[in-house]
């Protein structure tokens, strides 16, 4: 039994019926999205607060414990069903999100780089330009998975 069973099981272990359970897991993707939206505050605010080259320590408090969520729970789950179709950032995330990664790299470019507007120049662009590629990698290498996913355990069926 791999840690992620054991993890559902204990879910299972503490509701009464099917429909619990259900929105048991529902309320954990809710909390979910808190918990990135939790990394980025935590972010903004350790950009300010660490001094100097520490601030870049910022990026490391948002992007691990995310990492490290979606890649076990990516893990867990492409064993059992294929991983889920790419999801678009909604809007309200867009509004909390985007001024909150300002904050960060503001924060990074005052802290670290004394406000250069040269390098605000080439943090804002490489920001925008990250984004993009970003989203458009991500989209289709979430549907590329997902495909994968599908053949693989279409043949595992099939033997």
């Amino acid at each position: 039994m791999s840690y992620g069973d054991f993890v559902v099981q204990r879910v299972r272990d503490t509701v009464d019926d099917e429909y619990q359970e259900q929105i048991a897991h529902q309320s954990a993707s809710v909390g979910m999205m808190y918990s990135y939206l939790g990394s980025l505050l935590t972010a903004a605010a350790l950009a300010w607060i660490l001094p100097g080259n520490y601030s870049w320590l910022s990026l490391v408090v948002m992007n691990v414990p995310i990492l490290i969520g979606i890649g076990a729970s990516q893990g867990w789950m492409k064993r059992r069903a294929p991983r889920p179709r790419y999801a678009r950032i909604s809007t309200h995330e867009w509004i909390v999100g985007v001024p909150l990664i300002g904050v960060i790299l503001a924060g990074i470019l005052v802290r670290v780089f004394d406000g250069d507007l040269w390098t605000a120049a080439g943090m804002v662009t490489g920001g925008v330009l990250g984004g993009i590629a970003g989203a458009w990698f991500g989209s289709r290498t979430a549907n590329y998975v997902r495909a994968h996913d599908e053949r693989r355990l279409d043949a595992a069926l099939e033997d």
